[in-house]
Formats: structure tokens, C-alpha cells, sequence
């Protein structure tokens, strides 16, 4: 129950970010047939230092998204208040989490969610989920893959790091935005087989979410490119977890590296990048991808007013860690 979380207004902020990016969907939609020139804000952050419950919060608003259908109907029947429906008509698919600490060096989050959405297919049709009288055939599914595969192939190959001519990088780009329209096309394929039994008149969303982004090393810039250039995308909302100080730095320092180690750049004092220019530079970046009127915070544990309202850290830790017991003494008694 949220109203009853430690995390009650955070949820309830999550709740006006979810609308806000789906408000924002809409628009698109009525200004952009296709949703491809547009860039989407959909990402969705919970930010805090370590120990601040991000990750718990993350994971529980992404299980409220995934059984929302169930709790409009609780509010249908009076059975729940209304304080955070977001909308009717809507529906949401939830992916399991990525976590950002765990890829390798060469991984991006986009292979890892095209493999998460083709094993989820899988597992439909392998169970006999799908109706039969679907009318996306699975050929038809497999070959839209294959070829969402082969833009991120070719994608790939157009970015290995050599020296750029012009040329070169207009393949970039043009490979950037190939396999962005062809990612695009296919959660929509994908949200339309997947939910084919739902109302028509609902909206589906596709729910990622990526853990701990600023623990992946030198992979964090690597997802935070990733999701700007290909996960901005109508029909999709992102679910993050970070430090966001540690993502300033990480910016920072990737900005750092642009302009001082460039082979172009010319060494000399008066073109250096102060401090002042890396922070801005890592500032607007991060405001870009990670909106900053879709941030939640997470309070430090000192903040938290818990149940008498004292702010005392060790009587707020006494009373956590009682309801820990409590659980355990819960679970024991109940074998």
C-alpha cells in the first residue's frame, strides 16, 4: 500500500511523472504521425546516495504499473481511493530489470532489452498465451526482428572507433537513425502481439528498467548515449535508479576526456575546458536525458518522518529495523 509506504509522496510524484510522459505521448501523436522526429522524454528517475531505497522504490512503482489493470478496477468498486490512477485507458507491459553494474564492457542495454522482448515473446508462445486467431503471425514477428537485428549489427560496425572521415560519420547517423525508427516500429509490433487481447481503445506502454546506472564504470555514459539515441521512443517509459552526483562526475570526466585528449585538439592553455564549462556541459547533458521534471528523490535517512514523527536517525533506524523483525517473525509463524 503506498499511502502507508515510507516512500508515499515519492510514489505519488512517480505517479505525475508516468502522466506527464503520457500526456506528452499524446502530443506527439496529434503533432507527428510517425513520432520519429520528435524526441520523447519518457525516463523516469529515482535519485539518491547509496542506502536511500531507490532500488526498492523502483521495483515496487514498476509492480504497481505492471498490475495496474487491477487497481483501476479496486477504484471502480470503490474498494480503492483514486490518488494514484493515472489514467482509463491504459496498459503497461513490464520488462525485468537490467542491471546497469552487471554488463560487460561491451554490452549496450539496447541488446539487452531487444533479447529480454524476444525471450518474453518466446515464453508466449510457448505457453499458448496468444490467441489463435491473431492476426501478427509469428513469421511475421521474426522476420521484423531479424531486421531490427541487422540495423543494430550495422549499427555497430559503423561505430568502432577509427579515425572518422566525413563520410563516415553520415553512416553514423544514418545508421543512428535507421535503428531507431526500426526499434520504434517493432515495440509497437511487439506491445500489439503481446496485449492483442486488450480493449483497442487503451494505449500500451512498454516498462524498462535499468538499475544502479551510475555503478557500470565506463559503461555508464555508454547507456545514458544509448537511451538518448534509441529508447526515446513513443510507447515506451524507462525506469532508472542513480546517484546523481556520480553521474554529474561521470559526465564530467567523459567531457574531459573529449576535449583534452581529442587528436584534433589543439594543446594549448587558453582552449583547456575549466571546471565551471565540464559541470554546465554535464549538467544540460544529463538534463536532457534525465528530465528534470521526471526526477524523483529519495530522502536521506535522517529526513524520514516515520510514525510519531521524530527525525531522530536512531529511533527512525530502531523502527525499521522492528518492522523487519516483525516481517521475519511473520513469515516464521507462517512456516
Amino acid at each position: 500500500d503506498f499511502d502507508t509506504s515510507l516512500f508515499a509522496s515519492q510514489y505519488q510524484r512517480a505517479v505525475m511523472c508516468v502522466s506527464d510522459i503520457l500526456n506528452n505521448n499524446d502530443k506527439v501523436k496529434l503533432e507527428n504521425e510517425t513520432g520519429f522526429d520528435i524526441e520523447i522524454s519518457n525516463t523516469v528517475s529515482f535519485l539518491g546516495g547509496r542506502g536511500t531505497g531507490k532500488t526498492s522504490a523502483m521495483f515496487s512503482f514498476s509492480k504497481f504499473l505492471r498490475e495496474y489493470g487491477q487497481y483501476i478496477k479496486l477504484t471502480e468498486s470503490g474498494e480503492m481511493g483514486e490518488s494514484y490512477k493515472i489514467r482509463n485507458d491504459v496498459t503497461f507491459l513490464t520488462l525485468d530489470a537490467i542491471l546497469a553494474s552487471m554488463l560487460g564492457h561491451n554490452e549496450g542495454v539496447l541488446e539487452i532489452v531487444l533479447a529480454r522482448m524476444w525471450d518474453y515473446y518466446e515464453q508466449i508462445e510457448k505457453e499458448g498465451r496468444r490467441n489463435e486467431k491473431s492476426l501478427i503471425s509469428k513469421e511475421r514477428m521474426a522476420k521484423e526482428f531479424s531486421a531490427l537485428k541487422s540495423d543494430y549489427q550495422n549499427y555497430l560496425e559503423m561505430s568502432k572507433p577509427t579515425q572518422l572521415t566525413t563520410i563516415k560519420q553520415l553512416h553514423n547517423l544514418a545508421g543512428s537513425m535507421n535503428l531507431r525508427k526500426t526499434f520504434r516500429d517493432f515495440v509497437s509490433l511487439f506491445l500489439d502481439t503481446i496485449l492483442e487481447g486488450t480493449s483497442p481503445k487503451k494505449d500500451k506502454y512498454l516498462v524498462l528498467m535499468i538499475d544502479d546506472v551510475d555503478m557500470a564504470g565506463l559503461n555508464s555514459y555508454r547507456i545514458l548515449e544509448q537511451i538518448h539515441l534509441f529508447l526515446g521512443v513513443p510507447n515506451i517509459i524507462i525506469l532508472i535508479t542513480a546517484d546523481i552526483e556520480r553521474l554529474n562526475k561521470i559526465c564530467e570526466n567523459h567531457f574531459n576526456e573529449v576535449y583534452f585528449n581529442h587528436k584534433f585538439h589543439v594543446q594549448n592553455d587558453e582552449y583547456k575546458i575549466d571546471t565551471r564549462l565540464k559541470e554546465t556541459l554535464a549538467n544540460e547533458y544529463l538534463s536532457k536525458i534525465i528530465a528534470l521534471n521526471l526526477r524523483v528523490y529519495l530522502p536521506e535517512i535522517h529526513t524520514l518522518n516515520l510514525m510519531t514523527g521524530s527525525s531522530d536517525c536512531e529511533s527512525i533506524n530502531k523502527k525499521i529495523l522492528n518492522r523487519i523483525f516483525n516481517i521475519f517473525l511473520l513469515m516464521d509463524s507462517q512456516s
